[in-house]
């Protein structure tokens, strides 16, 4: 890795592999067996963290479901209904 200008310790390269195998959505279970960390606990709190985009993602998945709500109280009290608009 070095020879193509990555400089990255071994440690730093399980951190990496944890939170981005988490990202992409792969079981804890299957991250925990590649990875070799005794416990899921240990995979969790010590090797995966959170990513910008992957926050980002969840916050705009929050907010459309708050928002959607929001608009069908708001259609409802103008008596129009889901269906109808």
């Amino acid at each position: 890795m070095a020879r193509n200008g990555i400089v990255i310790t071994f440690h730093q390269l399980r951190h990496l592999f944890a939170t981005s195998a988490n990202d992409l959505g792969v079981a804890d279970e299957y991250i925990q067996k590649l990875g070799g960390w005794a416990s899921n606990n240990i995979l969790k709190q010590v090797y995966t963290h959170t990513t910008k985009p992957l926050e980002d993602r969840y916050q705009q998945m929050i907010d459309d479901y708050f928002l959607g709500i929001l608009h069908d109280k708001d259609a409802e009290n103008n008596g129009n209904t889901v269906e109808n608009g």
